[in-house]
């Protein structure tokens, strides 16, 4: 199983080629695979390469070269030493013996690093590849959500603004009608007040007036025939 497993759709990548044991040993600086040496620590999460470095342990002992004595030989040979009292130049010395024991030179271990090197940056390529993929299939889709729903938030709060800007002037003109119908309605009222202070006045009047009539004039109205007249309120 290789790195494009970690992901929902898998890369494809060429390897490098092999190199021959004829070539040539212009190659570049070897770049060894770290051995028992602590990560980074973390800023956030904790890193957890072991997974990864299992994939890539894989796929670099599916390319080995067959039948040359090369990087993952001598990698392994010095693992072998890793617990021996000795000092690392005197490891690698011995570690390169037992590959000349086999048949092998140096130009050959310096022509495979550059060859893992190839094999390492193929399942970096495929491991991009299969990481945009899941970006596109995952957190594209996520980013669209909420870019959606803070559009939807928007747009809410420009109608709520709106609303609100309604609701207030709303309010002004309710307060000013509440005004004008006050004073219209005190007005109302004083002509009220008005007239029925004149109604009664004049009622009263009226009604003195008549019993001063009956009392002042008794002579003259019995003294008066009856009239057909009929007065009306």
């Amino acid at each position: 199983m290789g790195l494009k497993d970690l992901f929902v759709r898998p890369a494809k990548q060429t390897p490098p080629e092999k190199p021959t044991a004829t070539s040539s040993a212009g190659a570049s600086s070897p770049v060894f695979i770290s051995r028992n040496q602590p990560f980074p620590a973390p800023r956030a999460l904790e890193l957890e390469p072991e997974p990864f470095l299992l994939q890539l342990k894989e796929a670099l002992e599916k390319a080995d070269l067959p039948g040359q004595q090369t990087y993952l030989a001598f990698s392994k040979a010095l693992g072998n030493m890793e617990k021996l009292p000795m000092d690392e130049a005197t490891k690698f010395q011995a570690a390169f013996a037992t590959l000349q024991a086999t048949g092998s030179n140096v130009t050959q271990l310096i022509e495979s690093f550059s060859y893992f090197e190839g094999i390492l940056d193929a399942e970096k390529d495929k491991f991009e590849e299969a990481l945009h993929a899941t970006i596109g299939d995952s957190v594209i889709k996520k980013e669209n959500e909420i870019k959606q729903l803070t559009d939807e938030n928007t747009e809410c709060s420009a109608q709520i603004q709106k609303l609100t800007a309604t609701i207030t002037t709303n309010q002004q003109s309710i307060a000013q009608h509440q005004s004008e119908l006050t004073v219209v309605n005190d007005k109302l009222k004083h002509k009220e007040n008005s007239f029925m202070a004149a109604y009664r006045s004049m009622k009263e009047q009226l009604q003195a007036d008549a019993r001063k009539v009956n009392t002042y004039l008794s002579s003259a109205i019995a003294a008066q025939p009856l009239s057909d007249t009929k007065h009306r309120k």
